[in-house]
C-alpha cells in the first residue's frame, strides 16, 4: 500500500482554478487516497468543491479523500450542499503532514 498522494492548495478556489484543480485531481487518479491540505485556502465556490467531491467519487475500497484544514466556512458548505456524506470524504480541521504537490490558482 502506497501513502496518499498529497495536495498544498493556496488562495481561492473560484471558476479561474477550476481548470487547473479538475485537471490535478484527475491525474491524482484513483490513489491510496487523497490528503488536500486547505490550510492556506481562503475561498472555495460550489464548482472547486464539486470537483473534490467527483475525485473523492472515483476513489475505490477504503481509500479516501481527506480535506485537512477544512475551514468552518467549508464544512458548512459541505452540509448545506448535502455533500458532507459523500463517500470516500473526509472533512477534518486539523492540518495534513508534509505536502508533496502544490497548486496555486
Amino acid at each position: 500500500m502506497t501513502p496518499p498522494r498529497r495536495l498544498r492548495i493556496e488562495g481561492d478556489l473560484d471558476r479561474t482554478a477550476l481548470p487547473t484543480l479538475s485537471r490535478v485531481l484527475a491525474a491524482m487518479g484513483n490513489s491510496d487516497g487523497i490528503h488536500v491540505d486547505l490550510s492556506p485556502q481562503v475561498f472555495i465556490d460550489v464548482g472547486c468543491l464539486r470537483a473534490l467531491m467527483t475525485a473523492a467519487g472515483r476513489l475505490e475500497g477504503d481509500h479516501v479523500l481527506t480535506l485537512c484544514s477544512a475551514s468552518p466556512y467549508l464544512r458548512r458548505l459541505l452540509d448545506l450542499t448535502g455533500w458532507h456524506d459523500t463517500p470516500h470524504l473526509r472533512p477534518r480541521q486539523p492540518a495534513c503532514p508534509i505536502h508533496r504537490t502544490s497548486v496555486t490558482p
